[in-house]
């Protein structure tokens, strides 16, 4: 699902503050992401670019994590949380596999549609590789829904769920568990599945 953007995240934040202001609302829109450098400068993008200057690099990643939210750039906020995540004891790939494989004999999103609810945690709009025909959402319904031949390990390879940021996959995991998705003896049993799983690993479920 990630394309790897390496562009430097102090640079980012400018080029979308620059993208989506006008000179007017610049300095509101700094402030309202906590980027509080000096104003100065001709053009917006200068504007934008001395704004952050004397900002920590975590204190930038703050920023661009509220502004990829708002502006719904999870490409953004994946290059933020890589900063924000780097001292944070990591969840592995294998683990990330385990967790999935917890899922093996429910569904997957529970009593909620499953597009609905991945939707609210992934840009399930991008393209498949698989098929550069066809959309991920698309490949989703046919291989989750329709024909029901992909498992939820298929599933989080294919979102990119075992290499994302930490938070997007515990919010997707808490997502599965919330009521909203399932509840009672089923919520109870996963929720031992995966804690056993993080446990397991030195990691607190």
């Amino acid at each position: 699902m990630w394309t790897g953007n390496r562009r430097p995240l102090r640079s980012w934040v400018a080029e979308k503050l620059a993208t989506f202001n006008t000179h007017a609302t610049l300095r509101a829109a700094c402030e309202r992401f906590g980027i509080t450098g000096e104003d100065v400068g001709d053009s917006k993008r200068e504007r934008a670019e001395a704004a952050t200057q004397g900002m920590t690099d975590r204190q930038v990643a703050t920023a661009a994590e509220r502004m990829a939210l708002e502006y719904r750039d999870p490409q953004m906020q994946e290059a933020a949380l890589a900063v924000l995540e780097a001292n944070d004891p990591p969840i592995t790939e294998i683990t990330r596999i385990d967790v999935a494989r917890c899922f093996h004999d429910t569904n997957f999103s529970g009593e909620r549609p499953l597009i609905e609810f991945l939707r609210e945690l992934w840009p399930i709009d991008a393209p498949f590789l698989g098929d550069p025909f066809e959309g991920l959402e698309r490949a989703i319904e046919r291989h989750m829904i329709r024909n029901d031949d992909w498992s939820v390990e298929d599933l989080f390879r294919e979102l990119g769920a075992f290499t994302c940021s930490r938070k997007r996959f515990v919010l997707t995991i808490e997502a599965a568990l919330d009521p909203r998705a399932r509840r009672d003896e089923e919520q109870k049993r996963l929720r031992g599945r995966i804690d056993a799983v993080l446990r397991r690993d030195g990691l607190q479920g």
